[in-house]
């Protein structure tokens, strides 16, 4: 498979239906001493592949080669598929230790999330809605926005899962309340006692502890959501320690 690689310099892509209607496919993975959770990323790009009819499967040996090649190390990494292109670009690793530190603040959209839209299960290339609706909560303070959908349910971030925490149990909306099934929100999953449903934002401000996930960012937990201001507690502490055990296990952190 040829791929065209931005960090080398190369940016000659075919006009396609990606280029003209957004179809295609990406992936954003965390590059570490090697790449984190690889083969989820590649399971869901290639899943992702066939509900489009994108007729190409990724190689997980051949993107290894890529990394072992070219020595990717602490990096960013996306992998763009459209029907004529493939594309590897990278980036510096955007989050900071003092960001980690202070935490996320939380705003609220008020752009409605279709929770049966036909894109909602897949990371597709028409994300500019997301990107949008987040710069928007920028200008206003927050660094990540809340999706509600139209049920009146908490849905996502527009590039997080959320989580929260009540009387010491751990939960998050279900896939049904329309939203991507994070790579790192199944890595919770699987690794703590989740009880997955339907919550309003209400519940959310009721909510002990907060914190979101994605490949990125790992787990960061919320400082306060709107107005209401919250802490760090020992659940959400107890994640965010864990993850870093795995990381030193499996990203050579």
């Amino acid at each position: 498979m040829d791929w065209i690689k931005v960090y080398k310099g190369e940016s000659k892509i075919d006009i396609d239906e990606g280029i003209f209607f957004g179809k295609g496919v990406f992936e954003t993975i965390l590059v570490l001493e090697k790449p984190v959770m690889l083969q989820e990323h590649l399971k869901r790009l290639n899943t992702s592949l066939k509900k489009l009819s994108i007729d190409k499967e990724i190689n997980y040996n051949e993107v290894v080669d890529i990394f072992e090649k070219d020595n990717i190390k602490n990096k960013t990494l996306k992998i763009i598929i459209t029907p004529k292109n493939n594309i590897i670009s990278l980036r510096d690793i955007p989050y900071k230790k003092e960001d980690y530190d202070k935490g996320f603040s939380l705003g609220i959209s008020e752009i409605i999330k279709d929770s049966n839209a036909f894109l909602t299960s897949i990371k597709s290339t028409c994300y500019y809605e997301n990107i949008h609706i987040r710069d928007e909560g920028l200008k206003k303070g927050f660094n990540e926005m809340l999706l509600i959908n139209s049920k009146g349910k908490i849905s996502e971030g527009t590039l997080s899962n959320i989580f929260f925490i009540k009387e010491e149990k751990v939960f998050t909306p279900s896939l049904s309340c329309g939203l991507l099934d994070g790579i790192m929100r199944q890595w919770v999953i699987n690794n703590y006692d989740v009880q997955q449903g339907e919550f309003t934002t209400q519940d959310l401000l009721l909510a002990d502890e907060i914190f979101i996930t994605n490949s990125l960012v790992g787990v960061m937990w919320i400082n306060r959501v709107k107005d209401n201001k919250l802490y760090k507690g020992k659940i959400t502490n107890n994640i965010i320690e864990r993850y870093k055990t795995f990381l030193k296990e499996n990203g050579g952190a």
